[in-house]
């Protein structure tokens, strides 16, 4: 297979939630597609077809693409000075960031991996000295004597009384011991959490509380039955007070006021708090904005953390809530007696869209009695603009970005965006002084003295709309007409730095003349990714690129340690020799987080663990490593006992006592195909396009090692792709069974479902054929291919093993489908194939066998009893048919069958029982409905179902391992519901457990814990009760 882009990705769990429930009508059949009764020792089957409409084929060449307002904020990430004289805390303003460095102790917050402490008295050796995982999104923290206090967002909990908690919160971590860390304590802050600052001992946040609750739904709730409800209050803007006093974390006060976003300007003794003000709500709890904003002045000078509100005022315009920092440079209370705001409307009414800007001010000298003093109206020439307060002056830039054109319709250059200045030291009349210009548009502006930081981007209209990054350089001394000092631009092809969004990654020495920049984006004419710090030098008079240090990963901040830069990514440390500006070189890096997608426990006492990069920073490897099983989660230094680099990327792994079989997809560069609408961008050298295969790698795990043995790649899929199936609806993700199984131990079966001609018109057989690797021989696999079926509109799959017998499935048509002004789906019958492996290197189809439905398992004591699952949706509800039947010779005899309800997802047999979750949804109660199935074939012409309590939510069974069953709990990764397994019985509920990640992707167990892949989370061990 070919592209030009990357290779598709697995649907997020959200994804597919939303996939399932919008295709209720495309898998729908009318009557006339039902499916009849089934009958004891029925063997011919007919089914409702898998979609409402015959199956499309799509074939084309393979080259498609696959402190606000200049308050007294201390320096972000440093440790600020604490006690005064009498040995108190001194009442500062203190910045928390993603961050600490607190003498040669470096502390991190990891999106993956959580609060991550460093050693790095030596620089340029750094060491890892532990890890806290943290369940839901790291925020920011302040650190005080090695105890960090952590902000955490998308945070799912409960309150004291029990019911479930979704929004944020403040965690407290002793870390010094970092290779023993504690949790101390968690204070609830309630909403999405949007700004913070410290002051004294106390935490403050103001958060934005939906007008809804997101609890989670599932056995892990408290009744069962929690999910999203619906709050007549409305939403709210809310400011948090959080004691860390003494290292323990306390919820101290709240104070909320109806209304959308929040911002907010904090000193030492006040917050000034401003946010729309909202009219009427509606029935769904909207409360639209009304064009004004409210400013109330909170007064916070009690050192404990009680907040007490004193006056406010309403003035003109929505205060912008969003852009850098989250909108606080839109607010200005530097001396906490003067508020400037600037405020935005929009006006639909006339046939062109007036947007204006409206500048005010207002003079809180008397907290509670403040008066509105002056504002000024100015029209908007863009949809915002991005704002900074600088003493007495405001600069102002709307957010104009893109490109000009000319007569012809050519894009030819970027907009040039005005940058005004304004004079606000007349408290009853703001003025605009003067206006200058730059290219492209402005994200965050940074003042440095009489000269201002401008840092945005460009746009390469000319060139395929690239947008790299741009800091531009103004000498403001005479307001009235800004001179532009040059431009330093960087960031090749796409780029964005974080730095566009917050202040605190936008890192300065005055002294060496230096600022440094952390940027991530994608060079289309390099085809790689562009990812590292800047360095950009400046003078009084210019400003010039300088050189590049190209690190690993999402880069977030670029920091100075003693003689060296630090980057840190979500995926790596990395240390910067920058003694030449010019030729900064990285002379360490240090691993942070891999992208785990298999760990098995091997020998007892370790596992191996495969993982491999999901954003193609590396396109071509993947890597084997074997820990100790005590070190999975890797909360101290690497453990890594032994590693193997494997080729290619997106491995799936199967083991086989000591060995390990890696499948990954190499990919090799080739020519466009001729006439393709990539051979002109390949000629030009901004794309390339790539031919992928399959490779079957060995590895040897014994004795604590990783061993390379034997490897062995599948033809190429060549120059051609296909567009096949219905996906997004239920069985077409979930019941066709892997494209890869492993039977009997060291065999793979491959299903190669592209079917193809080639220009003769011949049917390219390597695009749609099965293929079994055997690995008996580990150190020279063999390969070797069967044709399914050659049928064009047919279809094949569902490969499954059933002890050493695997089988593929296939359909026919019994009646094609029509339209004679009504839908008519016709009919199929449904075939397994069973293929016969003795001689594993001329695999054959043996016969096939008519059945109803999919092949969903077997019984482990019986090889001649088999299962099956078929589908139905009649419109209204959907039911499935698990039935029992019995081969002999080339015919399946139905013993007996029973009728589930809902969508059922993966079946998973032990024995002569099966296991799998089914989900309903309540019309009542419009609510989702999960249950836990458990079915006893023992007697096939009896089947009994022990269905589990049900559950609000959503829910799919991960596995069964032992007498355990792992249920997905809510709408990603949530958790994981627990439950309990015995024969005749139902499943009971046992236990939830909280994960990280988008998903699990493996599920082991060894005696009475259980390790969970979760990406770049890296593994979970989770202690079975």
């Amino acid at each position: 297979m070919t592209s030009v882009l990357h290779g598709g990705r697995a649907l997020s769990a959200l994804g597919i939630l939303v996939a399932w429930g919008s295709c209720s009508v495309a898998c729908s059949s009318d009557d006339k597609g039902k499916t009849p009764e089934l009958t004891k020792d029925q063997s011919e089957f007919s089914s409702a077809p898998p979609g409402s409409q015959s199956p499309g084929l799509g074939v084309g060449e393979n080259d498609g693409a696959a402190s606000g307002g200049g308050g007294t904020a201390a320096t972000p990430g440093a440790q600020p000075p604490r006690a005064d004289a009498g040995g108190g805390v001194k009442r500062e303003v203190e910045e928390t960031d993603l961050y600490r460095l607190d003498g040669d102790r470096l502390y991190y917050l990891n999106q993956y991996r959580g609060l991550m402490v460093f050693d790095v008295s030596d620089v340029d050796h750094p060491q890892l000295l532990g890890r806290s995982p943290i369940y839901g999104s790291p925020v920011e923290m302040v650190v005080r004597d090695g105890i960090a206090s952590v902000v955490v967002a998308d945070w799912y909990g409960t309150m004291d009384d029990g019911s479930p908690f979704h929004g944020s919160i403040v965690r407290g971590i002793d870390a010094r011991d970092p290779a023993s860390m504690k949790v101390t304590g968690e204070a609830l802050l309630g909403g999405w959490v949007r700004d913070t600052r410290v002051v004294g001992d106390v935490l403050y946040a103001v958060t934005e509380k939906y007008a809804w609750d997101y609890g989670w739904w599932g056995y892990g709730a408290a009744d069962g039955s929690a999910g999203v409800s619906n709050v007549n209050s409305g939403p709210k803007v809310s400011v948090a007070s959080v004691s860390f006093a003494g290292g323990q974390v306390e919820a101290v006060d709240s104070y909320d006021v109806p209304g959308w976003g929040g911002i907010f300007n904090v000193t030492a003794s006040s917050i000034l708090l401003a946010s729309d003000v909202v009219g009427q709500l509606d029935q769904y709890g909207y409360a639209p904005p009304t064009g004004q904003s409210m400013l109330r002045y909170l007064d916070i000078s009690d050192p404990g953390g009680e907040i007490v509100e004193r006056g406010s005022v309403q003035v003109d315009g929505s205060v912008q809530s969003w852009g850098a920092d989250g909108g606080r440079w839109n607010l200005d209370f530097a001396d906490g007696k003067t508020a400037h705001v600037v405020g935005r409307s929009y006006d639909y009414s006339a046939s062109v869209p007036n947007n204006g800007l409206s500048i005010s001010t207002a003079d809180f000298s008397d907290p509670d009695a403040p008066v509105v003093t002056g504002s000024l109206q100015q029209p908007m020439p863009g949809w915002d603009a991005t704002a900074r307060f600088d003493g007495a002056r405001l600069y102002l830039s709307p957010n104009s970005w893109g490109c000009s054109y000319d007569n012809n319709g050519n894009a030819t250059d970027s907009l040039r965006t005005p940058l005004d200045v304004y004079d606000l030291s007349d408290m009853a009349m703001p003025k605009k002084l003067g206006t200058g210009a730059i290219d492209g548009q402005i994200s965050l502006m940074i003042p440095n003295g009489d000269r201002l930081f401008a840092l945005g981007n460009v746009y390469d209209c000319s060139n395929g709309y690239q947008s790299p990054i741009a800091l531009s350089y103004f000498d403001m001394t005479d307001p009235t007409a800004p001179r532009s000092l040059g431009s330093a631009e960087f960031g090749k092809g796409w780029a964005w730095t974080p730095a566009a969004g917050t202040f605190k990654a936008f890192t300065k020495s005055e002294e060496e003349g230096l600022v440094v920049l952390p940027f991530s984006g994608w060079d289309s004419g390099g085809y790689a990714y562009n990812n590292g710090l800047q360095l950009i030098e400046f003078t009084d008079e210019l400003i010039k690129t300088s050189g590049t240090a190209k690190t690993s990963g999402w880069v977030e901040r670029g920091i100075f340690v003693k003689n060296r830069l630090v980057s840190l990514s979500n995926l790596a440390l990395s240390v910067v020799d920058y003694s030449s500006h010019a030729e900064p070189t990285v002379v360490a890096e240090l691993t942070l987080s891999r992208n785990v997608v298999n760990v098995k426990p091997i020998g007892g006492k370790n596992v191996a663990e495969v993982s491999s990069d999901f954003w193609d920073n590396d396109t071509n490897h993947s890597e084997l490593r074997v820990l100790p099983l005590a070190e999975a989660e890797e909360n101290v230094a690497d453990a890594t006992l032994a590693t193997a680099t494997i080729d290619g990327t997106n491995p799936t792994v199967f083991h086989d006592g000591d060995l390990s079989y890696v499948v990954s997809n190499v990919r090799h560069e080739r020519a466009c195909a001729e006439g393709s609408p990539y051979e002109d961008y390949e000629k030009g050298g901004t794309s390339k396009c790539y031919s992928w295969t399959q490779e079957v790698q060995v590895v040897d795990t014994s004795g604590g090692g990783a061993e390379l043995r034997g490897k062995i790649a599948l033809p190429d899929r060549g120059n051609y792709y296909s567009y096949w199936g219905w996906y997004g609806c239920g069985m077409y993700d979930w019941y066709y069974g892997s494209d890869v199984v492993q039977v009997g131990g060291s065999k793979l079966a491959f299903r190669r479902w592209e079917p193809q001609y080639n220009g003769a018109g011949e049917y390219v057989e390597a695009l749609q054929s099965l293929f079994v690797v055997d690995a008996a021989n580990p150190d020279s696999p063999s390969i070797a291919s069967v044709v399914v079926t050659p049928e064009r509109n047919g279809w094949w799959g569902n490969l499954r093993a059933v002890g050493e017998q695997l089988y593929a499935s296939h359909y026919e048509w019994e009646q094609e489908p029509r339209y004679d002004g009504e839908y008519h789906p016709g009919r199929v019958r449904y075939y397994i194939d069973q293929v016969d492996l003795s001689d594993a290197t001329q695999p054959r189809i043996a016969r096939k066998i008519n059945v109803p439905g999919f092949l969903v398992g077997g019984s482990e004591q019986d090889p001649s009893i088999i299962y099956t699952m078929d589908y139905h949706w009649d419109g209204t509800t959907t039911t499935n048919d698990l039935a029992v039947l019995k081969l002999n010779g080339d015919r399946a005899y139905l013993q007996g069958h029973v009728a589930i309800p809902g969508n059922t997802g993966n079946v998973f047999v032990q024995g002569s029982t099966a296991f799998f979750s089914a989900q309903t949804w309540d019309e009542v109660g419009r609510t989702p409905r999960v249950q836990l199935y458990q079915v006893d074939l023992s007697d096939p012409h009896a089947p009994t179902v022990l269905p589990s309590e049900q559950a609000a939510g959503w829910g799919w069974l991960l596995g069964v391992e032992g007498d355990r069953a792992f249920v997905t709990s809510g709408w990603a990764n949530q958790g994981v519901d627990i439950f309990k397994l015995a024969p005749g019985k139902a499943p009971a509920y046992e236990q939830f457990v909280r994960t990280r990640g988008w998903w699990t992707s493996s599920l082991a167990r060894q005696g009475n814990q259980v390790l969970l892949a979760s990406g770049y989370w890296g593994t979970q061990v989770v202690n079975l009760k």
